[in-house]
């Protein structure tokens, strides 16, 4: 039988790995452990204040996840999807704080969208149209970030990298999640694009052909989702978060050089992308680890779950 061990009066070295970060030693044969921590967790759209924590000191550690396509991988996509819609119910006043500024901010950018909309067209050059047609549009379309996706999970397949398999898994999974949702909110504002118009302010809704699809951008809201999961779980890689998110916010740009989306769809597009690929990482990925753990005494197991 596995148990957890606490050692009486144990004091961690300052510098070793356990005295850097703080630790709880439980029973892993206690099952309602995990059930606990399971509903413990808050999940949220606009607030970002669930992150899952990786051990950038403590390498040899794996994060209890899963990373194969399986039942509980697909019947993932439901309940990640029911999270997002009672999250709302769930939310504390920071977070209602958090949406009121991303509210402000939406209301600000709606009232320089036509200027936003001049400048970024008045910018553009034959050279600079075929940077976003092949460079950077076809990242938030899917035609480059889904085989990146499937790239990922065949490497992990390939060296047996439980790691990249899982950025495969979750990156798919953010990029159609987050699709539903965009595809909903197009259905109900119905806004006009850019192109069509040069007034930001006209929302059909419900009443319209369903033929104005601006608000938000599904481009900007999808890879910014998939580039979420990718910054997550590399964050311990100092590079790659910025790359990725540089990319997300210049294939993001271009849509409004393109003259697709209003500034103000781009910008809440890569909020709501963000926001759902930290939900749907933080719901795959708790950051909980396990190490053996042996003492003069007993053996067995550890369990180490990041407190902030």
């Amino acid at each position: 039988m596995f148990t957890g061990i606490r050692r009486k009066n144990y004091k961690p070295h300052p510098t070793s790995p356990m005295g850097r970060r703080k630790t709880i030693s439980v029973n892993l044969c206690d099952n309602s452990v995990l059930s606990v921590l399971k509903n413990s967790l808050l999940f949220m759209l606009f607030a970002f204040t669930v992150h899952a924590q990786d051990s950038t000191q403590t390498k040899q550690l794996r994060p209890l996840t899963r990373s194969g396509f399986d039942k509980q991988y697909f019947g993932s996509y439901l309940k990640d999807t029911r999270d997002i819609i009672i999250a709302p119910a769930k939310w504390k006043a920071s977070q209602w704080i958090s949406l009121m500024a991303v509210g402000a901010t939406t209301g600000v950018l709606f009232a320089y969208d036509k200027q936003i909309k001049d400048l970024s067209q008045k910018l553009r050059t034959p050279l600079t149209n075929d940077i976003s047609r092949y460079g950077l549009e076809p990242w938030g379309r899917g035609l480059y970030s889904l085989p990146l996706m499937a790239g990922f999970y065949l490497q992990g397949v390939i060296w047996k990298n439980d790691r990249s398999k899982r950025v495969g898994l979750l990156g798919v999974k953010a990029f159609i999640i987050t699709g539903i949702f965009t595809q909903a909110a197009k259905f109900a504002f119905q806004r006009h694009r850019p192109y069509t118009t040069d007034n930001p302010f006209i929302f059909e809704g419900f009443w319209g052909n369903y033929k104005n699809d601006s608000f938000f951008s599904g481009h900007t809201s999808s890879f910014f989702a998939i580039a979420t999961i990718i910054a997550c779980e590399y964050k311990d890689k100092k590079l790659i978060p910025p790359l990725i998110y540089t990319l997300a916010g210049l294939a993001s740009l271009s849509r409004i050089h393109d003259n697709k989306h209003w500034a103000s769809d781009v910008f809440v597009g890569a909020v709501v992308g963000y926001s759902i690929g930290k939900l749907i990482y933080s719901h795959n990925n708790w950051g909980i680890q396990i190490s053996p753990a042996v003492s003069r005494n007993t053996t067995g197991l550890m369990m180490v779950i990041p407190v902030n």
